[in-house]
């Protein structure tokens, strides 16, 4: 999971370099709650339950809506 987190964050951080040093470039991120996967089996099921009380989790498929309706703008 670690691992995960820190490869999201660099992907994260080259993208917005690269908006920066090439205006031209248009980049478009989403940022979904929780996704419903194995994933968030390394979770205690009580912090997933707090946490999906406050923000409902998506599925793949939402996330993958939302990355549609990115590329279409």
């Amino acid at each position: 999971m670690g691992a995960y987190i820190i490869a999201k964050g660099a992907l994260k951080t080259m993208l917005s370099v690269c908006a920066a040093e090439h205006p031209w470039l248009k980049v478009r991120t989403i940022n979904p709650s929780f996704t419903k996967t194995k994933m968030l089996d390394v979770f205690d099921p009580r912090y997933l339950e707090l946490a999906q009380s406050e923000k409902q989790f998506t599925t793949p498929e939402e996330v993958a809506q939302l990355i549609i309706k990115e590329i279409m703008l």
